[in-house]
């Protein structure tokens, strides 16, 4: 029997009857709320209450009543949200919000609670793992997650981030976010900054009596919120300049000086010699927000000249191939295998592929694409995205972009969408818990933009059973399955020849009595 007790918050009576009749079953205590009110009576009863809440309940409520339940929902319990409309971006809020499961309307009341048994199950590791850590790097974990699991805590403290070229803190008020700090900034657009850092370490330091700076008002969920908006904008931004590579220097100083008094002589000077975009984000006079607006007024003016990096070409001669087994050296398909890749993408006539590679974190990707590539340095994006251009003889090229299995996945392939011919799901075996939600990723990207792709699985164990790990996974398409080791040419050669095009399960015909 679970400790748990489960809410469910649907004002739809055929649906509470199916939920509570599958919670029975499995000898779990069940709530049946029909408003907001009431859950938050019942939530308040049960500290350990998890809540199953159907969407439609959010329409037919304030909004003020939604934001303050969600408000404590964050802080102390886990949510299932289900009936949700099939848009990315509302999915992708919800799972900001704090949610640990969200499911479209595509998806049956069954499947729902299947979902809910997972999550009892394994509430015991989950709960391990969702604990703060003292020191970690933000590969590993987001500073939103970072953020979210300080606010259930109810943490006091400090949170110090170090990124490559900078540093920053996030103070801490039970739980909610007091003031952040980077150089001589601090408030909530010192917030915004920090929250659009993707690598560096972290640490947090907790503290008793930590003096209330109040410069941040906002709710964690709001200033989230509000950062992910300024995200976009920035990024769009960068997008006018070139990428975080690109190379940038200010000409004609004096008339900058003269004509655009409101940025300051200091960063002007700092301009005067050339530095990557990725390095001037990181200057001591303004947020990267900031300062990227700045560098677009600059030249709108022709005061910025702009160098875009040497773009490298990897060619792999067909005609060279010999054997897949010499390793580095080789290419990784020959000349009938380039065809067949083709003709698997839909690919006609000399035209450029697109790719996306997306992965779970321990599965490889990065290593598949230097492999691939036959390059040591693979380059990234400011969204953490591995990037490629490999041509395979004349006959082929494929653009790849290594993408890692998180919530933020559904909206980047939106925006790398135009073009997409292909997908390789690269899954880690050992990594059982996440399995569900990968499947829930891999089902909604494929319904979304169905084009050809393969399911690749690598960390397998000699007592491994692949078919097990086969049948964690539904998809409502058949889908290829490769054994994958992302350091071997040969294991990435057998990956790409095992992309297929989306295909209907063939139905079995019934006996006849």
């Amino acid at each position: 029997m679970s400790s748990h007790t489960i809410v469910v918050l649907d004002s739809n009576y055929d649906h509470t009857e199916i939920l509570s009749g599958f919670i029975e079953s499995e000898g779990y205590q069940n709530i049946i709320c029909e408003t907001i009110a009431q859950a938050d009576e019942q939530v308040a009863k049960h500290k350990n209450s998890i809540i199953m809440l159907n969407y439609q309940v959010i329409l037919e409520s304030k909004r003020a009543e939604v934001i303050e339940f969600f408000k404590k929902l964050i802080n102390r319990n886990r949510l299932i949200m289900y009936n949700v409309p099939d848009n990315a971006d509302q999915r992708l809020a919800f799972y900001e919000l704090g949610a640990q499961r969200v499911f479209d309307t595509s998806f049956s009341l069954e499947e729902v609670f299947y979902s809910l048994k997972w999550l009892l199950r394994n509430l015991s590791e989950l709960e391990s793992d969702q604990q703060l850590y003292s020191k970690g790097k933000l590969e590993d974990t987001s500073l939103v997650n970072l953020i979210n699991s300080l606010g259930r805590e109810n943490r006091t403290g400090v949170l110090k981030i170090v990124s490559r070229n900078n540093s920053g803190k996030i103070y801490f008020q039970n739980g909610d976010i007091d003031d952040a700090q980077v150089g001589p900034h601090s408030g909530l657009k010192a917030l915004v900054h920090l929250l659009f850092w993707h690598e560096g370490n972290f640490s947090f330091t907790p503290t008793l009596n930590e003096k209330q700076r109040k410069k941040i008002s906002l709710s964690n969920v709001g200033a989230i919120l509000y950062a992910e908006k300024c995200h976009t904008k920035f990024i769009e931004n960068i997008a006018q300049l070139g990428t975080l590579q690109t190379i940038l220097r200010v000409v004609n100083k004096g008339d900058i000086l003269a004509l655009e008094k409101d940025i300051r002589s200091g960063f002007i000077d700092y301009l005067n010699g050339p530095k990557t975009l990725d390095d001037i984000l990181e200057n001591p006079y303004y947020v990267s927000a900031e300062t990227i607006e700045i560098l677009l007024r600059l030249k709108k003016r022709g005061f910025l000249i702009i160098t875009e990096p040497q773009k490298e070409e990897i060619d792999f001669p067909a005609d060279s191939f010999h054997s897949i087994d010499t390793g580095f050296g080789e290419v990784v398909l020959n000349k009938d295998e380039i065809g067949l890749l083709k003709k698997n993408l839909r690919i006609k006539d000399d035209k450029l592929g697109k790719v996306l590679i997306i992965a779970a974190k321990s599965a490889g990707k990065t290593e598949f694409i230097r492999q691939i590539t036959k390059s040591s340095n693979v380059s990234r994006t400011e969204q953490n995205i591995d990037v490629a251009q490999v041509s395979f003889g004349s006959e082929l090229q494929l653009l790849l972009f290594g993408m890692t299995m998180e919530q933020m996945v559904m909206e980047t392939t939106e925006k790398l969408s135009a073009g997409l011919l292909g997908y390789i799901f690269m899954i880690d075996a050992a990594d059982i818990k996440k399995h569900e939600y990968q499947n829930y990723i891999i089902n909604h990207l494929l319904s979304r933009y169905p084009v050809a792709h393969v399911i690749a699985v690598s960390g397998l164990a000699p007592d491994d059973d692949f078919d097990d790990i086969k049948s964690r996974f539904q998809s409502p398409v058949e889908t290829n399955w490769v054994k994958s080791n992302p350091s071997d040419i040969k294991s990435i050669r057998e990956v790409l020849l095992a992309i297929k095009q989306i295909r209907k399960p063939v139905k079995k015909k019934e006996a006849k009595k």
